[in-house]
């Protein structure tokens, strides 16, 4: 594939391609893949130093051009992508020449401006579609841990005979490689007591979180907009689940709970009360995001 591929997801899981050259419906003079931020700033002497900063969500925009033999089938063509747009949420997909996956993001389609039918035979309807996340791996990545300690350690051949009963819970380096802070998903399967986090970069904490209690099953999503915290014990859930927050580890530094990876390497220790027993697993999944693509 030597062009851009451009698609569109809606909510039954259906695909509509943009740019299928065996198709008669394509996507022409795309624009908004590039960024645009905002940020406030404070002058010192001739010099401004920056406050605060973010990416904006910028318009995707374009002419979709419906070019079937007849008429009739160009306007029936365009019903079909309204019939096919009205299945919400969407997603708007993008797949560069260098690699094998797409990006993409959540979109909100503001506006179709309907014609006629040109003089070159084609039915032009200009489209424009606001982001609502930024672009996103269309797969997520997935760490998975599991205990070392509870077995019998690992072994290093160094100088001198040394046994260190490790754990692959502990010190686990997690690379965010898009352009922003990205929330994640965490789950815990297995008995775990008073399970604790923290996540460290270049040896600064900067996300803690402890959930008191004795649980089979922890699931806490920081992402914007799915935030969520789930707690299962005995095959039933714990209702109100955020008061099992421990509070009394707040440092007013690192960011509690709702934690995100920052932008690099960072270094991901997980702890419990049954820390020498624990025989289950943890998994963390998260998508690096991109304010351009």
């Amino acid at each position: 594939m030597d062009y851009r591929k451009f698609y569109i997801v809606n909510s039954l899981g259906n695909k509509y391609d943009l740019t299928d050259k065996n198709s008669k419906v394509f996507l022409n003079a795309p624009n908004g893949f590039g960024f645009d931020r905002s940020f406030t700033s404070l002058k010192v002497g001739n010099s401004e130093l920056v406050t605060s900063q973010q990416f904006n969500l910028t318009d995707i925009t374009g002419s979709l051009l419906f070019y079937n033999n007849t008429n009739g089938s160009k306007y029936e063509d365009y019903q079909n992508f309204v019939q096919f747009i009205k299945y919400k949420p969407l997603e708007f997909h993008y797949q560069t020449p260098n690699i094998l996956s797409s990006y993409y993001c959540d979109v909100l389609l503001t506006q179709l401006t309907k014609g006629e039918v040109n003089t070159e035979g084609i039915l032009e309807v200009p489209i424009v579609m606001h982001r609502l996340t930024e672009w996103l791996d269309d797969t997520a990545y997935t760490v998975t841990l599991t205990n070392a300690s509870s077995g019998e350690g690992k072994y290093y051949p160094l100088v001198r005979p040394y046994h260190y009963a490790g754990t692959d819970l502990s010190n686990t380096p997690i690379y965010n490689n898009g352009t922003d802070d990205i929330g994640f998903i965490l789950e815990i399967n297995g008995e775990c007591q008073n399970p604790q986090f923290s996540i460290t970069q270049r040896g600064e904490q900067y996300g803690i979180c402890k959930i008191n209690g004795t649980y089979d099953y922890v699931m806490l999503d920081s992402v914007e907009r799915t935030e969520s915290m789930y707690l299962e014990r005995n095959g039933s859930a714990i209702t109100n689940p955020e008061q099992y927050q421990d509070f009394t580890i707040r440092n007013g530094a690192s960011y509690l709970t709702w934690c995100k990876f920052r932008v690099g390497e960072s270094i991901f220790n997980l702890t419990m009360g049954n820390i020498e027993t624990f025989d289950g697993y943890v998994t963390i999944r998260f998508k690096n995001s991109y304010a351009t693509c």
